[in-house]
């Protein structure tokens, strides 16, 4: 029985119609969610950046000191 049941509600969520007053019903609350999440994603891009930067530097420091000890 809980197998019908499933298979009529994922039936039901395929119809267009569904979709699309689904995502005005959500629209807001993850507009919300971005809006309230965007300088945390900011400050995790720029840490990102930053280690990124960090770690070319080590590798450049890395290349230099191996190269004067083989000479």
């Amino acid at each position: 029985m809980s197998d019908s049941m499933i298979v009529q509600c994922l039936e039901i969520l395929k119809r267009d119609d569904i979709k699309y007053e689904l995502r005005v019903l959500f629209s807001p609350v993850i507009e919300f969610i971005f809006f309230h999440l965007k300088p945390y994603l900011y400050l995790f891009l720029g840490l990102f950046v930053f280690m990124f930067l960090l770690i070319l530097g080590i590798l450049f420091l890395l290349i230099q000191v191996l190269r004067t000890k083989h000479l």
